[in-house]
């Protein structure tokens, strides 16, 4: 139960880590959803909201494999339902 605990902390905390770096980037590559006039927020969003989640699940999931109990679980298969669903 530790380790699965450990896992959530690792993810959740790389993402608060990423997110304003990815943010950053976004708004620097113009990659933002613009102002329309049914739109609520006053400024300009950024829209890799993803790469940031994407980023710290591959990193979890690298560091995950390592670990005894929970590595067992994330085997091969865990592994190539990752790899398709960053393809689609």
């Amino acid at each position: 139960m530790r380790e699965y605990l450990v896992t959530l902390l690792i993810s959740a905390a790389l993402c608060y880590l990423i997110t304003p770096f990815v943010r950053s980037q976004a708004l620097r590559f113009g990659a933002v959803a613009e102002i329309r006039g049914r739109d609520i927020h006053t400024t300009p969003t950024a829209r890799w909201g993803g790469v940031a989640m994407w980023l710290a699940m591959s990193v979890t999931f690298m560091i995950v494999n390592h670990l005894p109990l929970v590595g067992k679980s994330f085997g091969h298969e865990a592994q190539g339902i990752f790899l398709a669903s960053t393809t689609i």
